[in-house]
């Protein structure tokens, strides 16, 4: 009974946000003391803009996303399995996936939410989900996050280069992404789309065999 009431406790703080970090300590930056929580925002800003990679696109990454957003535009993606809406199914096998105790994006909804609905609760995710699919609109709550910046173990908590930027994005917005990777996965396997030398992240796989086939090569002489 005592383990059940602090499990309904964790619960309640978590969704409550009552055990969220704080940092009160001053941010020391160009040799001033910063106090104030929204000029530490706008520190971590800008620091955590400098050091992303993601403007740091190479002519080849430029020309790839130039063809992604044609395809994007395109009326069909002329496969099937990318035309077909999500089933029930798809959707509860997603959710069983699903991990207690985590953060929610900006629509404030928690694992633990979805992963208690009942029968009508899921079939009116899956339409909502369905919908987005089918219209190609993502919802902006899915693709705003919410940066935290977390302190490095050893780190002096008053340098902005002691954090890393953690994205908080939404539950259901992954909830979503997790249904459409097992679709796209599915299908890169039913068509032999991968090469055979591909072993990372592929189920019935593991890095030995590489190596055995490294080992062959070496046997045979190349």
């Amino acid at each position: 009974m005592a383990q059940d009431g602090n499990k309904a406790w964790s619960l309640l703080n978590n969704l409550s946000g009552e055990k969220r970090r704080q940092n009160p300590k001053p941010m020391i930056v160009n040799n001033e003391s910063i106090t104030d929580d929204q000029k530490k925002a706008e520190q971590f800003n800008k620091h955590f803009a400098n050091i992303s990679k993601a403007p740091r696109l190479s002519d080849q990454d430029k020309e790839k996303m130039s063809d992604l957003k044609a395809k994007e535009s395109a009326p069909s993606a002329n496969q099937e399995s990318f035309e077909t809406v999500f089933t029930l199914t798809e959707l509860i096998r997603a959710m069983k996936k699903l991990k207690k105790r985590k953060a929610a994006g900006q629509d404030k909804l928690f694992n633990e939410m979805l992963m208690n609905l009942g029968n009508i609760g899921k079939q009116a995710i899956l339409c909502l989900l369905n919908l987005s699919w089918c219209k190609g609109d993502i919802p902006k709550a899915w693709r705003n996050a919410v940066v935290s910046p977390i302190l490095k173990k050893g780190k002096p908590p008053d340098d902005l280069g002691s954090y890393r930027p953690i994205s908080i994005t939404s539950c259901l917005g992954k909830l979503m992404e997790r249904m459409i990777n097992s679709r796209l996965y599915w299908w890169l396997e039913a068509t032999n789309f991968l090469s055979k030398n591909q072993v990372g992240f592929r189920s019935g796989f593991r890095t030995e065999d590489q190596l055995f086939r490294l080992t062959q090569k070496v046997i045979d002489g190349f």
